[in-house]
């Protein structure tokens, strides 16, 4: 028995080791297109017509196309392969499919691992993961359908290997959600993760995540636990001087440039997530107005400017300098619906002068109930100051309002509420 432990202990080691590499269009491996996004439930694409955003996708050509979770949305697990495979039939995703000269990969969120918000007590996960594989034409033999702690992998970006993809599994071994909730991950993702820092070839990580990584201070969408966030930053800065790390993340129904406050004193370098998150809808289409949602979400890690509330899907096109890591950059286009491009950042992975991008005077050190009040508070009556001057209108309204039929009822019905 303990042979046999050891021996799958052996397999399991020299399969992690076995490093995928994607190749690239260009035959140098120095110049690569790659696309993401998150987000496509096939009810909701035909609300916006028969033309989904594959279609503009697909017409970039790119070498590889990266679902950052969410690819079905899963409610009932009797209905979970009918749903990935509308996905799947989708005419601009197999359009997409059949292009021969894109590689397309994935992790997944809480909607396509089949429980909204799900976490590792999901019981029928194991048949999820079978599913969700499938749908990726992941290999029979692939050790993502057996590890422990979920279908985390990593790719070589190209024959350079210099440019390393990881994508976590954020559902699979995560806590639920309660107070003092801590774990993201599990131990063996994270025993894994850091072997994958340990690459002697990589010198760039992009680092995926279903679920936003660095923001703490909203109301709505989910988080990464502050102690695993912590975690997580300390391995980043424990292997600052040989890797340099950008996150990619989807889930919110929008999208988003963010950046960590302080990072340059607190990690060793300017950290940056993008986040694309709205293939089939987006915050954007929601009943309440822009300017609402928008200014709920405290400027803590973007402003507004950094945020797009439609249908998107980002562009990364990477530029590696063999000979010198310091002039290897990534330029991120974020483009919407109708093909613009919206928001874009060129991030110089080894260049260490880039601050934040924002103007905020609080970090993460802050109480984020502050942060969030301060924020918000500003938003409405700077950024949107005459919102802010119609607020204050109307509650000086109501509350003259009530006033008024207090006075009404009192002088109306003066025997009722006369005092001894």
């Amino acid at each position: 028995m303990m042979q046999k432990l050891i021996l799958v202990f052996l397999i399991n080691l020299l399969l992690h080791n076995c490093q995928q590499i994607i190749q690239t269009k260009d035959e140098t491996g120095n110049h690569i297109k790659f696309i993401f996004a998150s987000c496509f439930a096939f009810d909701r694409q035909q609300k916006h017509g028969p033309v989904s955003l594959f279609h503009n996708i697909t017409k970039h050509n790119p070498d590889i196309f990266a679902w950052l979770g969410d690819a079905a949305y899963v409610y009932n697990f009797t209905q979970a392969q009918q749903l990935f495979d509308s996905t799947t039939n989708d005419p601009g995703y197999q359009k997409l499919l059949q292009n021969n000269q894109t590689k397309i990969i994935g992790i997944w969120d809480d909607h396509d691992y089949g429980v909204n918000d799900g976490d590792r007590l999901h019981i029928q996960k194991e048949e999820m993961r079978e599913i969700f594989l499938n749908f990726l034409n992941e290999p029979k033999d692939s050790i993502r359908r057996t590890q422990q702690d979920g279908i985390y992998t990593s790719y070589y970006l190209g024959h350079t290997k210099q440019v390393k993809l990881v994508m976590l599994d954020v559902r699979y071994s995560r806590d639920p959600y309660r107070k003092g909730a801590t774990e993201m991950l599990g131990e063996a993702q994270w025993k894994w993760l850091d072997n994958e820092f340990q690459d002697e070839n990589a010198n760039v990580i992009l680092l995926t995540s279903g679920m936003q990584v660095l923001p703490d201070d909203r109301l709505v969408t989910e988080y990464w636990y502050n102690q695993s966030r912590e975690r997580l930053f300390d391995l980043f800065k424990k292997y600052k001087d040989t890797k340099r790390v950008v996150i990619l993340s989807g889930d919110v129904h929008f999208a988003e440039i963010l950046s960590e406050p302080d990072s340059i004193q607190t990690i060793g370098y300017t950290l940056f997530e993008i986040t694309s998150s709205g293939i089939s809808h987006s915050l954007g289409y929601s009943k309440f107005p822009k300017f609402f949602i928008d200014t709920f979400l405290p400027n803590t890690y973007s402003e507004k400017k950094h945020r797009l509330f439609d249908l998107n899907y980002a562009v990364a096109d990477i530029q590696i300098d063999s000979n010198n890591k310091n002039n290897t950059k990534i330029n991120f286009v974020i483009y919407d619906k109708h093909e613009n491009p919206k928001l874009s950042i060129t991030i110089q992975p080894w260049e260490n002068i880039k601050e934040s991008h924002t103007q905020t005077f609080l970090n993460r050190s802050s109480h984020y109930l502050i942060r969030f009040t301060l924020q918000v508070w500003r938003n409405y009556f700077f950024d949107y100051c005459e919102i802010g001057i119609l607020i204050i209108v109307i509650a000086i309204f109501i509350i003259k309002t009530i006033k008024y039929l207090i006075n009404l009822i009192f002088k109306t019905f003066p025997k009722k509420f006369k005092t001894n």
